[in-house]
């Protein structure tokens, strides 16, 4: 067992241990009172009953003790964001069944010393251990629930790191679909730990991963319950009649989505994982070292949108309060960094809805050449705001 758990462990069933003992001894104290009370004239040896009821009072400091153990374990662990390896709970169980037997020995020596002083037999002796059976029973119980909720959570996180591997395997299989750059996808769907169908980017031209493991290859197959896991975040807008990834595993009744890495695009990102959460979908991702794997492998995709961000943040925001004007200045800025101002025209609606959010595109300028556009989200009289930025030839 880690030792600073232990340490911690200790501290914190010492405090309850003294806790426990104030208990016992305003107990003791309230006992003596009433005993005293009914004996009003001629002191008198302590009855049976009384032995018992003293004995019952003693027996519950062993079992209140039992269990301040066995929470002081349970805390620490907690707090330390571990849990028991098995042979750690083993050591848990029978550091209780230590303070079981220490504090009995104990107890039992200061209720004969007790009954010695009220008239007893200073050479009884008591067994305690019987007694406090029943709190050694309920510790019992909870260390069993708390390992068999470890164990369940190690086979879910085995599972896990198996599938999201998987799927990992997967994306590093998509294919370039077409010039530009386009994240590597791949996704799982498993239910009851069998594997229903698996799928990557560009497996289908123009199709995402997901639409293709659950559509294409599962479209009669009921996956209400799966676990879907897949290295992208699911999107959540699409160009019409597409419909959003998030939305089709709403519409699966899927149980479960397992994320191999938010979207890196800042006015999108989480807001999958939102929208799955919103309709009662667990969303989990994957392990730690699977999620740096996912975003290593994606590192262009990344690095276009953190770019995307630093050139353009602002920048536009700023050009549309002020106007489609060169003048302002803020042409001169954008060419300096390759990037020119343009505009795309109202009867091009669907080019911009599919490339809404700073989607590159290769389109026809009025002087003939081909220029890659980022084509933002704000509507302006007439068309639409546009970066352009001349391709090499």
């Amino acid at each position: 067992m880690d030792n600073s758990i232990k340490q911690y462990a200790d501290t914190l069933y010492e405090r309850s241990l003294f806790e426990s003992g104030r208990t016992l001894r305003d107990d003791r104290v309230k006992f003596a009172h009433e005993m005293a009370m009914r004996r009003t004239t001629t002191p008198l040896p302590l009855s049976g009953p009384e032995i018992q009821t003293l004995m019952n009072l003693f027996a519950k400091h062993v079992e209140r003790c039992m269990e301040a153990r066995f929470e002081s374990y349970r805390t620490a662990y907690g707090e330390a964001n571990r849990n028991p390896t098995g042979e750690e709970f083993r050591e848990i169980l029978a550091s209780v069944e230590d303070v079981q037997r220490v504090q009995s020995q104990h107890s039992a020596h200061a209720l004969g010393g007790f009954v010695g002083t009220h008239g007893g037999n200073r050479g009884m002796s008591f067994d305690l251990t019987p007694r406090s059976a029943n709190g050694h029973d309920r510790v019992l119980g909870d260390l069993k629930v708390w390992r068999g909720r470890v164990q369940l959570a190690r086979a879910n996180g085995t599972d896990d790191e198996k599938f999201s591997r998987i799927a990992l395997e997967q994306a590093k299989l998509s294919a370039v679909e077409d010039e530009r750059i386009h994240p590597k996808v791949g996704v799982v769907v498993v239910l009851n730990g069998a594997i229903l169908s698996t799928a990557h980017r560009g497996e289908f031209l123009g199709s995402h991963a997901e639409f293709i493991a659950l559509e294409q290859k599962l479209p009669e197959v009921s996956v209400a319950g799966a676990t879907v896991y897949t290295t992208l975040e699911p999107c959540t807008t699409r160009n019409h009649p597409k419909i959003p990834c998030a939305d089709r595993l709403i519409e699966r009744k899927v149980r479960r989505v397992v994320i191999g890495m938010l979207d890196p695009n800042p006015k999108i990102s989480g807001q999958g994982q939102r929208r799955l959460r919103t309709a009662n979908i667990i969303t989990d991702l994957f392990p730690h070292d699977l999620m740096t794997e996912v975003e290593e492998l994606n590192r262009e995709f990344t690095r276009r949108h953190d770019h995307a961000g630093r050139v353009t943040g602002g920048i536009v925001d700023k050009w549309v309060s002020t106007g489609y004007e060169h003048k302002s200045g803020i042409a001169k800025i954008l060419n300096e960094q390759g990037f020119d101002l343009g505009w795309v025209s109202a009867d091009r609606e669907a080019e911009r809805i599919e490339f809404e959010g700073w989607e590159h595109v290769l389109a026809d300028q009025p002087d003939g050449n081909k220029a890659r556009l980022k084509i933002h989200d704000h509507p302006v009289v007439g068309g639409y705001l546009v970066l352009l930025k001349k391709c090499k030839t």
